[in-house]
């Protein structure tokens, strides 16, 4: 799934996330989907893939051990997502990146999380 929260509210896109997280339970099959998103990735997936810009390389692999059910404001996920989100920086330090350009939970890089 390519970016399938990104156009949604708040109180709507909490609701998908336990529909997604009920029927992965349910089917035991494997989701990928890609976000800028560094929480919903990491609220969701059990890995996380940080891709550089132009997605030529894996420029982070992070597992998140975090027990499900999960929910999504637990304070791992909050913890891994700054991780993250501190690292970002460094992650790119090589890229054309903007001087003006500050790290948050949506970055301008392509996430890959995995529900396995």
């Amino acid at each position: 799934m390519d970016e399938p929260f990104a156009a949604l509210d708040v109180q709507t896109r909490k609701m998908l996330y336990s529909h997604l997280l009920r029927i992965h339970q349910e089917t035991k099959k494997t989701i990928l989907f890609v976000t800028h998103n560094i929480h919903e990735a990491v609220a969701l997936g059990d890995r996380v893939i940080v891709m550089s810009p132009k997605l030529a390389n894996i420029k982070k692999q992070i597992f998140v051990n975090i027990p499900r059910p999960r929910s999504i404001d637990h304070p791992l996920v909050e913890s891994i997502t700054r991780e993250i989100i501190s690292e970002s920086n460094d992650l790119f330090v090589n890229d054309p990146v903007k001087e003006s350009e500050t790290a948050s939970e949506d970055l301008d890089r392509t996430i890959i999380s995995t529900v396995n």
